[in-house]
């Protein structure tokens, strides 16, 4: 079977999915790259990178359709983790997921595999130590974008254990790297060897680095089926909040931080002050609720690719600030 483009995604010009993009090109050179894109998109790495593009309107399936059935593999990574109104989360992470999964469908017998990118918000917290995510059960999301996310991906659901389909999904938690600016924001503060914390009670979390999770994405894909193909992965280490800013300080030469507890009373206070009168709209309720939380889930599934994830968290940092640090090989 021949295919116009070997990969098609969504959500290019975004941070998870430029790093897909830079997966590809740099260990694909000859794989064709069409990137799904809306009018008001900026396009200019894409360009970069010398992959086509097409200009759709995600409300239209019309303007899809006649795109999806010329890839070897759809990738769906468009999404939305901040909104100024909750319905946006449902019109972006619901609606476009079941819009995607339907064309994927009508479509399924010349793509060879296509990849939904969810979120680890999707599972909710540990409830205990020792706790593993639910893959399609007990899923308790505690946020707006975790119910919106877990309401596209059980739309996959009864399609998964299809000989017909080759679905695959993808719950990552908090993703850093290059290009990002929400995640840094943390480390800018571990740089001044500074660690803000919500409460007294050490929380857990797990993150993992945008070019693994691509990595992941694209082995995947390029893998056969495999049994209940929905997979967590993180970069290999579980910290605490306040071991995340130590970590990352040390890559800036700090032996130590300061921890600066928030009572969550007050964090809460603040972000709901930031989400009626600020302007960056990442610290809201919902943000503090996820933060206060315990994310340290052990299960990690590169190894079911038989794959290891290959940037620690201080290896990512130095390679976002461009330190060539030997601490953090």
């Amino acid at each position: 079977m021949k295919w116009d483009y070997d990969y098609c995604l969504t959500g290019a010009t975004g941070f998870v999915g430029s790093h897909v993009v830079d997966e590809i090109v740099e260990t694909e050179p000859q794989a064709r790259v069409l990137c799904l894109v809306r009018k008001s998109s900026n396009t200019a790495y894409l360009k970069s990178k010398g992959v086509d593009f097409a200009v759709v309107d995600f409300s239209d399936p019309s303007t899809l359709a006649p795109h999806i059935p010329r890839c070897r593999f759809l990738l769906h990574l468009a999404g939305v983790t901040q909104a100024p109104r909750f319905e946006i989360f449902d019109r972006v992470n619901r609606d476009m997921a079941e819009m995607m999964l339907n064309l994927y469908l009508e479509h399924r017998e010349r793509i060879k595999a296509y990849l939904y990118m969810s979120s680890l918000a999707v599972a909710g917290p540990c409830a205990r130590p020792g706790d593993n995510p639910s893959r399609r059960d007990r899923c308790k999301p505690i946020s707006r974008y975790g119910r919106s996310k877990l309401e596209g991906e059980a739309l996959h659901w009864p399609y998964l254990d299809d000989p017909s389909t080759h679905i695959i999904i993808v719950r990552p938690p908090a993703v850093y790297g290059s290009r990002d600016e929400d995640v840094k924001m943390t480390f800018e503060w571990a740089k001044k060897g500074l660690a803000p914390l919500i409460g007294w009670k050490e929380k857990r979390i797990t993150l993992v680095y945008a070019r693994d999770l691509a990595r992941f994405a694209v082995r995947a894909l390029n893998s056969p089926p495999q049994k209940d193909p929905v997979y967590h992965i993180h970069g290999g280490e579980i910290l605490t909040q306040k071991s995340l800013y130590k970590e990352a300080a040390s890559v800036f030469g700090r032996k130590h931080v300061l921890a600066l507890h928030i009572p969550y009373p007050l964090a809460y206070a603040v972000a709901f002050l930031n989400e009626k009168f600020g302007k960056n709209k990442i610290l809201n309720r919902e943000k503090v609720r996820e933060i206060n939380a315990d994310w340290g889930y052990e299960r990690n599934d590169f190894g079911r690719m038989g794959m290891e994830p290959y940037y620690s968290l201080k290896k990512g940092v130095a390679a976002i600030y461009g330190i060539n640090n030997p601490c953090s090989s």
